[in-house]
Order: C-alpha cells, then structure tokens, then sequence
C-alpha cells in the first residue's frame, strides 16, 4: 500500500472519516495553550478522530470539524493545561486556534483564560 502523504510503499496513516460526523452531539471541546506545547505528539498520536494537524511550527492544531469530544487528548498530554476540555457552549464557530494565536497572541490568551475558567469538571475514560 502507498502512503497518500509521503509517496512511500508500506505502512499506514490513519484519516478522518467524513461519512460519521460525530461531532454534531459534542459538549466539551479542546483547547490548547500553544506556549506550554512541547510538542511530544501525544495528543496526535492518541486522537481517536485524528483531529490534530502539525502547523509549520511543530505544534498541534486541532480541527473541531472532526472532533467528538471524548478528551483523550487531555488526559494524554503530560504538560499540565496545555491541552484542555472546555464547554463547547462558548464557542460558535470551529476556527483555528493555532491561527488565532499566530496572529494576536494577546487577544487568544485572553479568550484561553477566559474559557478555561468557566470549563465544567468532567470524568475521562
């Protein structure tokens, strides 16, 4: 088999899958503090949904279209509030954060704080 992305024979690379869009009855998103990421991948190798994309940093952003919701990512990442499950209520919208952050650094800190602190406990698992 030939990988899609590299060209190379052998191997596989998980996608996402357009016909099941689960994310419709999502109620918690994550979020990502891009200044905490150390770039480890586990948040991209663990997403059930390969919801995350490498930015041209090195960091993981993650594409809500294809997000469920179920917080592996969270529960996954070593580095404390780095990534996290907000209520999906406070959003209207499925925008790159990573773009958010490239462009007003500021401004997507400001919004990071401001969802984290009203973020509703949950169990994972």
């Amino acid at each position: 088999m030939t990988d899609p992305v590299t060209g190379e024979e052998g191997g596989w690379r998980p996608g996402r899958n357009a016909t099941f869009k689960k994310w419709a009855t999502r109620t918690m998103r994550p979020v990502v503090d891009f200044d905490k990421c150390i770039k480890c991948t586990l948040c991209w190798l663990q997403c059930p949904d390969s919801v995350f994309d490498v930015t041209p940093e090195g960091l993981y952003d993650a594409n809500l279209e294809a997000c469920c919701g179920c917080g592996v990512c969270e529960a996954v990442c070593p580095v404390t509030a780095c990534v996290t499950m907000v209520n999906e209520a406070q959003f209207t919208d499925n925008a790159s954060q990573w773009e958010a952050w490239r462009t007003d650094k500021p401004a997507y800190e400001a919004h990071l704080a401001e969802w984290i602190k009203d973020r509703p406990e949950r169990s994972h698992g």
